[in-house]
């Protein structure tokens, strides 16, 4: 009796998930290995596949939050942190719009580089009396 397509396409896939199981760590290596010979590949793959899934990949950011409050505050609070000690962009664009209506789009990128002239140059101001005391 022959097997039907339907039937053949069952079987290939059981096949399959047995020789994963067989051999999860060989295809791991071989998957990671790919990759570190395919940096660049790889990152445009990802990009392109999170472009395209912008829903699945805002799904599982949702969920992995709201599974793990204290971790993504704590990352929060490190990444505000960062950005204020490099004075990133985003950053100066926020100190810029608090209190006001302005959005970000508002605000020149020429604005933004007198601004972070202006907190470098307060925040050595700052440091210069802290060492004077």
């Amino acid at each position: 009796m022959a097997l039907t397509d339907e039937e053949k396409k069952e079987r290939k896939r059981i096949s399959g998930v047995k020789y994963q199981a067989a051999n999860r760590k060989a295809i791991s290596e071989r998957a990671h290995l790919w990759v570190e010979n395919n940096r660049e590949r790889n990152r445009k793959n990802t990009n392109t596949w999170r472009f395209t899934n912008k829903d699945k990949v805002n799904g599982k950011r949702k969920k992995r939050r709201a599974g793990n409050p204290k971790k993504t505050i704590e990352q929060r609070r490190i990444y505000k942190k960062r950005s204020a000690d490099e004075l990133t962009d985003g950053y100066i664009r926020g100190t810029l719009t608090n209190d006001n209506s302005l959005s970000f789009k508002d605000i020149p990128i020429g604005l933004v580089e007198l601004k972070r002239q202006q907190l470098i140059l307060t925040r050595t101001i700052k440091e210069i009396k802290k060492c004077k005391t």
